[in-house]
């Protein structure tokens, strides 16, 4: 692919049929695909899944041809036909010896296949270098496993330490689900270019639209509730808003509790609801949301920026109606070395008066992560029910 000559619309819509969610799960979990190496984790049920993120490189041409004619195949919003995308690995060669900070590919690989890309390109002119223009594309059997969001993630990245701070690309109106996405990932739409694409001799309008990315802020925070609780309670909805007047990126996952309770389940709301886990990652977990992190800390192999422990535990709290639901999450034999390598910077919040969670049960916790409690006179469990619909003194870390 020639960022020059080729036109993105979008992330493509498949036209071959794409696995249910729960078939992928399956086939990933018989090929063992629990581990991941480079630093763009997706949670699967029972573990991670091998999936790289990096720049192309020359010996990448002919899996990438393979990959770019499958991709053309699959979707109609690609500008080039199948025959206008043909190229020899030499001249792929000389397309990726044409990377550097103004024109760059970026691949997703998995099993030492590409299985997803995303092209950037912008102007070296020192008014609108600021700008970069991007292209993404997933094969259909990869689609819904967090790919083109890792690959935008990945990208926001690299192209922030380049000096970029506002993102732009067309999407043809028809493709409602791309637009879907770019919207969730803080995507707006500023115009419309009228009929500026010819299909199959019928006109098809573009959506123009753009991000702006801020270097500062680039953190993408997660915070994660406990048992019987939900997004909607104590103090996560006036955290989250917060968060993202600073510009944060935050994301409160609903988990299934108390039915249906468990670490597996879990696991599989983390990887449909979160798309990334990477260095710029903040876990906040409050009660067994607490507990959880140590079990997403274990599984992941890169360090996350930064852990906020809040009224955990990580033992029976001699209540046999929460200890049953909490089984799968405290018995473990967790690896706190490992734990403590990828927690990033630890903090522990508690309050001296919790009910639920005894001081020598916090003690417990802060002993095995190695960090020193930050006691709440009076705070109870931290929750709604003491009077924590608001937590200032969390806010005061990200400020």
């Amino acid at each position: 692919m020639d960022l020059n000559h080729t036109k993105w619309f979008g992330i493509a819509v498949n036209r071959q049929k794409v696995l249910p969610v729960a078939k992928q799960i399956d086939k990933m979990n018989a090929r063992n695909e629990q581990t991941i190496h480079l630093p763009q984790p997706e949670i699967s049920e029972q573990g991670l899944l091998k999936m790289e993120i990096r720049q192309i490189e020359l010996s990448d041409a002919k899996n990438f041809i393979t990959f770019y004619n499958t991709l053309v195949k699959q979707t109609d919003f690609l500008l080039s036909t199948i025959e206008e995308a043909t190229k020899t690995v030499q001249q792929q060669e000389s397309s990726i010896k044409k990377c550097d900070d103004y024109k760059q590919i970026f691949i997703a690989i998995e099993d030492n296949e590409i299985v997803g890309f995303m092209g950037i390109s912008r102007s070296p002119m020192s008014k609108v270098k600021h700008i970069a223009n991007f292209a993404i594309g997933v094969l259909d059997a990869y689609k819904r496993q967090s790919v083109a969001t890792n690959l935008l993630s990945f990208a926001e990245n690299w192209l922030k330490d380049k000096g970029v701070s506002r993102l732009e690309m067309t999407v043809i109106s028809e493709n409602k689900p791309a637009i879907k996405f770019y919207e969730k990932n803080g995507f707006s739409y500023e115009g419309t270019r009228h009929n500026s694409i010819k299909m199959n001799n019928k006109f098809y309008d573009e959506l123009f639209m753009a991000k702006n990315i801020n270097k500062e802020n680039n953190k993408n925070i997660i915070i994660i509730h406990g048992t019987e609780g939900s997004p909607n309670g104590n103090w996560f909805p006036w955290l989250k808003s917060e968060l993202e007047k600073l510009g944060y990126k935050v994301y409160v996952p609903e988990f299934p509790t108390p039915e249906n309770q468990s670490v597996t389940n879990w696991n599989k709301v983390l990887k449909e609801r979160v798309p990334i886990i990477d260095e710029s990652t903040v876990l906040i977990g409050h009660s067994c949301g607490a507990t959880y992190i140590l079990h997403i800390l274990e599984q992941l192999n890169l360090s996350v920026f930064q852990s906020v422990f809040i009224s955990g535990f990580i033992d029976n709290l001699d209540n046999n109606h929460f200890d049953t639901l909490n089984k799968t999450f405290i018995n473990h034999n967790f690896d706190w070395e490992k734990i403590i390598k990828n927690a990033g910077k630890i903090t522990i919040f508690h309050g001296n008066n919790d009910p639920y969670v005894p001081m020598n049960i916090a003690k417990n916790l802060s002993e095995k992560l190695k960090t020193k409690i930050n006691i709440i006179p009076n705070g109870g469990h931290l929750n709604d029910e003491f009077g924590y619909t608001q937590f200032p003194a969390l806010l005061k870390l990200f400020k």
